[in-house]
């Protein structure tokens, strides 16, 4: 009986010898955490105007140099080709998959909404102000 644990312990050894552990606290091995970034926090001193646009049945920011919408009570944030959500405006962001953004921000290429309401507005500055540059 002697014997038979003598082996055991034996096989267990050297089966086992080939293992090792690394301490996490062993200098030049530590652990590696990737925490994503989110997005820049979106620095204003008061409430965005928004502009509704009804084709798409959501609200954007047209003055911000950053990609903000809202809709039913929740900030949408298009920053570093990921979408980002709040309740605040101003924060804290979630990232929010495309399948759950609402359905009119879906259809929304990022930053063609603020492209085509600054033509637009520049359109309308400029109608009727003479003949143009020829």
């Amino acid at each position: 009986m002697k014997r038979k644990s003598l082996l055991v312990i034996i096989s267990m050894a050297l089966a086992l010898s080939g293992c090792h552990v690394i301490a996490v606290s062993s200098p030049g091995h530590r652990p590696v955490v990737v925490v994503p970034a989110g997005p820049p926090a979106i620095v204003v001193t008061e409430r965005p105007r928004l502009v509704f646009v009804s084709e798409h049945g959501i609200y954007f920011a047209p003055d911000l140099e950053v990609d903000l919408y809202f809709d039913h009570g929740l900030w949408f944030y298009f920053y570093d080709n990921a979408w980002y959500k709040s309740s605040d405006y101003q924060g804290p962001w979630t990232v929010v998959e495309v399948k759950r953004l609402p359905p009119g921000l879906r259809k929304i290429p990022p930053g063609h909404l603020k492209k085509a309401f600054r033509e637009k507005e520049t359109k309308q500055k400029f109608k009727g102000k003479g003949k143009g540059i020829k």
